[in-house]
């Protein structure tokens, strides 16, 4: 009498399933930590605008020295300088997916006490514009953020 033996281990088919399965689960869980990582990637450039416009407007009222905020939409950066002293201080650069919604290069002046702007950004990320108003004189920005 012959007894026929159990097989416990997996076959080539079940084994092929569940390789198909967890390589769609980890496909579908690093697009979502891309996409995460862009976003988290969009509100840094958004701080350190901010961070870099307020420390520039800082410097030029306490060192008494005009500076410039140049953006540079087709190197995709922004940089804060002080035209008196001739030095950079500081380079934000822009997300590939972020547009300077205000046209070509510009120049903003900055010397202590400011003219009013208008700066926006456009991400194509989030689907959002992020416009920032600089006071008259005082220089602070206020930021409105709007669906498009």
């Amino acid at each position: 009498m012959v007894m026929l033996r159990k097989n416990n281990a997996f076959g080539m088919i079940e084994a092929i399933i569940a390789l198909s399965i967890t390589c769609i689960v980890l496909s579908i869980s690093i697009t979502g930590i891309n996409q995460y990582k862009l976003r988290i990637e969009e509100k840094q450039f958004l701080q350190s605008f901010k961070f870099s416009w307020t420390n520039t407007l800082n410097y030029s009222y306490l060192s008494n020295s005009t500076c410039e905020m140049i953006v540079l939409p087709d190197e995709q950066k922004i940089v804060f300088k002080d035209i008196d002293g001739n030095k950079e201080l500081n380079v934000v650069k822009i997300p590939e997916y972020i547009k300077y919604g205000n046209g070509g290069s510009k120049i903003i002046k900055i010397n202590g006490s400011s003219k009013g702007y208008t700066i926006i950004f456009i991400s194509s990320l989030s689907g959002k514009r992020y416009t920032f108003k600089v006071q008259l004189h005082w220089g602070e920005i206020l930021e409105n953020v709007e669906k498009i």
